[in-house]
Order: structure tokens, then sequence, then C-alpha cells
């Protein structure tokens, strides 16, 4: 899982596992936390990811290899060193 760290807003500093993104709303919903609506039910709170930092990212394999396929287009040379960045100066390896 995706772990992150809220760090704006009201629920800033807690800390919780991603359960669902909601590309459309541009929102998260984080794993233990949570608000109560007016008719007493408890839902997610809807976090904007700019306010969010990931502290444990995990990928599977198709993502991962998306991020290598991705990461060879950026490969560029440096002209004032002359040194030429490899895809693993670009993307770390991510568990």
């Amino acid at each position: 899982m995706t772990e992150v760290q809220v760090m704006r807003g009201t629920y800033k500093g807690q800390e919780g596992e991603v359960t669902q993104v909601y590309r459309h709303k541009w929102v998260i919903h984080i794993a233990c936390i949570t608000h109560d609506r007016v008719n007493d039910s408890i839902v997610n709170a809807s976090i904007h990811p700019s306010d969010i930092l990931f502290t444990k990212l995990t990928l599977n394999n198709d993502c991962r290899s998306l991020l290598n396929h991705e990461a060879k287009d950026y490969v560029t040379i440096d002209k004032e060193k002359a040194t030429k960045f490899v895809p693993q100066d670009i993307i770390y390896n991510v568990n």
C-alpha cells in the first residue's frame, strides 16, 4: 500500500494508507481519516493531492515498467559537464 502524510489543512500531521483515488474530483481518500456527516454517517475525508507527502510508495510491475519506459524519453546530455544522464539517474528503484 501507498502510505502518505497530510502536510496542510485540518488533518495536518496525520498519516495513513491511500484507500481510493478519485481522479475526476482531484481528491484522495486516506484510511483512518474520516468525518461525521449531519445524518450521523461516517465518510472518508477528501484531501487534495497537493496537501499530502508520500512516505512509502509501492508499485506493481506494470507501473514500474511504465515509469522506466517514460524515463527513457528524458535521457539528456548535459553540455556543460559533458555527461549523459541515464534512466537510473532520473528514476530511482522504488519498492
